[in-house]
């Protein structure tokens, strides 16, 4: 059996549909409810305070456990979230409150096509499945990873993918491709045979680890993320400056009149 080495690189699709439209909203705002759940318990000002008091925790875990909360809460908390950024004389919950940002900054307002597009990682070693069986077997799981974290085992046989069934002697190349049209992020549902039982298997496509980059992939990563970086820059210093390290959740306007102002003012020097 001719065993071939894959990592599954999946590179995000350009066409990826972009997170809707946010809008960011005062501190002075009343209430809001959690990103994406409807019917969530409203989150107020008090409850983003507790979860601030939970950054400066003596315990690791509580600490990263309220990270990921703050970070899961939709745009319209980040008023709040900066107040409290402001009020705070804790290195350790300014620390985790700029981190904060940098996450709020990069998924609501940059532009959602303008993201790095990272190749995915699934974490395996497949053969196509010999004796006129369907799909394509695993030969090794690697530690960690989607895969093994999906529950993937060394002898699975992998029949489906999304509800599509992989015929016999199918090239491992082209359940590749199937999966490298795949965003980052993606549960993708496996039809697997193991022994004589057959069940479904849901790894979420990972981000591909530096060491597994292909050079034409890395060279691609670092022109966009160049790119990017250029688009991000002015960006980031102004809404970090006049917004969130004032305590709002976005930059003033500017006066108006003010580009006026300073162009006489060069003028008369001159």
């Amino acid at each position: 059996m001719r065993a071939i080495l894959i990592s599954l690189f999946v590179v995000t699709a350009a066409w990826a549909e972009p997170e809707p439209g946010v809008v960011v909203v005062p501190a002075t705002r009343p209430a809001t409810t959690q990103a994406g759940a409807a019917d969530a318990e409203p989150i107020t000002a008090a409850g983003v305070a507790e979860i601030v008091a939970r950054l400066g925790s003596d315990r690791y875990a509580v600490r990263e456990a309220a990270q990921t909360e703050l970070e899961s809460l939709g745009p319209a908390v980040c008023g709040w979230v900066a107040a409290e950024y402001v009020q705070t004389d804790d290195a350790e919950v300014r620390m985790r409150l700029e981190r904060y940002a940098q996450v709020y900054f990069d998924r609501h307002l940059m532009p959602a096509d303008a993201a790095v597009r990272w190749p995915s990682f699934l974490g395996v070693r497949m053969s196509s499945a010999l004796g006129g069986d369907e799909g394509i077997v695993v030969e090794f799981v690697m530690d960690g990873m989607a895969a093994a974290e999906a529950g993937f085992m060394r002898g699975d046989r992998i029949v489906s993918l999304d509800g599509q069934r992989i015929g016999a002697g199918v090239d491992v190349s082209v359940v590749i491709e199937r999966i490298r049209s795949k965003p980052v992020g993606t549960a993708v549902r496996m039809g697997v045979v193991r022994g004589d039982q057959e069940f479904e298997l849901v790894p979420t496509l990972r981000r591909v680890p530096d060491v597994h980059l292909r050079p034409d992939e890395r060279e691609t990563i670092r022109v966009m993320q160049e790119r990017y970086d250029q688009l991000r820059g002015a960006r980031w210093e102004d809404w970090w400056e006049r917004g969130f390290s004032q305590g709002l959740a976005e930059a003033p306007p500017e006066a108006e009149g003010a580009d006026d102002e300073n162009e006489r003012g060069a003028s008369a020097e001159r």
